[in-house]
């Protein structure tokens, strides 16, 4: 026996916190869980000695010019269903957009959650986004589509190579690609990722893969992404596809307080056809029920109109009444002088009272809701472009 010396009650509780019973890691079998998924073997990861040997020989031929944009914004998208959005933002933050209003603090950068122009987040998080909506909330945040190739029976992987070839020798230009993860033998469905550059004679691609909680950045043969491009999307039914995007203000940024995309702009076009629908008389339930919703939406956007401006209206008489000029005032002064500070706080609460006023009338859902068809879009956008 040896002697044991007594133990305080500091003492017996703290090695209770030390043994206490920890719940069992989690194992491969566990279902609710995952970390991470092992590269198929027809990917190269990008931190491999192979993925990196490839890196080398891509970047001695000028076929990595756009990756150190990309890299310096590489992030982890926020949410399993954020691929699309976390894509975009890594574009909009390496083709250095000003988003025109604040992050957090006085910092004004892209974040997923700020992206929600197209569609309501809730829906994002649900479901994901398509390659349409993709483009609508790209066009809404000052980017240009300079291609957009849908992976059809018209479409040539030889354009899409060549499509890889501009962008990776560009710093302007980035590559983004819409696809099935079934054709790299990956897990999981539809898929968003900008491509960081592009080995021509290994024909390799790079893909920046935003769910790196899944998979890490890894290079791909280029027949293999151009495969998994055709699988369709379970949404739209058709095939995935790709794009390139430019920021569409040339090298500064355009100070813009309110976007309206051109996907929105046709739908609120094609609400009211003039000549037509004022002298039309709907013969059948089908074409009165269209017509009914073009009305209402013609309504709507009136009263949105009305109540913003009427808003807008009391905001400037109240700033003119607060800006008046003391009796004491250095006379030196410009009394129309307004700090970025005053502007930045102007336009947040502009754009916030615009926004609420939509969702009171419910126009977010209005523009592209099911009662407009291809045809009156169609026939909008040709409105528009004319």
């Amino acid at each position: 026996s040896y002697y044991k010396p007594p133990m305080d009650r500091k003492s017996t509780s703290m090695l209770h916190l030390l043994h206490r019973e920890r719940p069992p890691p989690a194992t491969a079998t566990s279902p609710s869980q995952f970390y991470r998924r092992p590269l198929p073997s027809n990917c190269i990861a990008f931190s491999s000695a192979e993925g990196k040997a490839i890196f080398q020989e891509a970047l001695k031929t000028g076929n990595m010019e756009g990756y150190f944009r990309l890299a310096s914004q590489f992030v982890t998208q926020d949410h399993p269903a954020y691929c699309g959005l976390a894509t975009l933002v890594m574009c909009l933050n390496s083709l250095e957009v000003d988003p025109g209003r604040v992050w957090k603090g006085p910092w004004r950068w892209f974040h997923e959650e700020m992206l929600d122009c197209c569609v309501p987040l809730s829906k994002v998080r649900s479901s994901g986004i398509t390659m349409s909506e993709f483009i609508c909330l790209a066009e809404c945040n000052s980017l240009q589509v300079e291609q957009l190739v849908m992976a059809t029976e018209a479409a040539s992987i030889e354009e899409f190579e060549q499509a890889a070839q501009v962008c990776s020798q560009s710093e302007e230009k980035i590559l983004v690609v819409s696809y099935g993860r079934q054709g790299l033998d990956q897990t999981g469905d539809g898929h968003f990722a900008p491509i960081g550059g592009y080995h021509p004679k290994r024909r390799l691609l790079l893909v920046m893969d935003t769910a790196r909680f899944k998979y890490p950045a890894h290079w791909v043969p280029l027949e293999r992404m151009w495969t998994a491009l055709h699988y369709p999307d379970p949404v739209t039914g058709h095939p995935r596809g790709y794009c390139i995007l430019t920021r569409a203000f040339g090298s500064a940024p355009a100070p813009r307080i309110f976007r309206i995309s051109r996907r929105f702009l046709a739908a609120v076009m094609a609400t009211r056809r003039p000549g037509v629908d004022d002298l039309r008389c709907p013969t059948d339930a089908a074409s009165a029920s269209k017509l009914q919703a073009a009305s209402a939406g013609r309504a709507s956007l009136l009263r949105l109109v009305e109540a913003f401006g009427n808003w807008l209206e009391q905001t400037r008489d109240a700033a003119d009444g607060a800006k008046s000029p003391a009796a004491d005032s250095d006379a030196d002064v410009d009394a129309n002088a307004t700090s970025d500070t005053d502007w930045l706080a102007t336009f947040a609460a502009a754009a916030g009272h615009l926004r609420g006023l939509c969702e009171t009338l419910r126009l977010r859902e209005l523009p592209i809701g099911p009662q407009f068809d291809a045809q009156l879009v169609a026939e909008a956008a040709a409105a528009a472009a004319a």
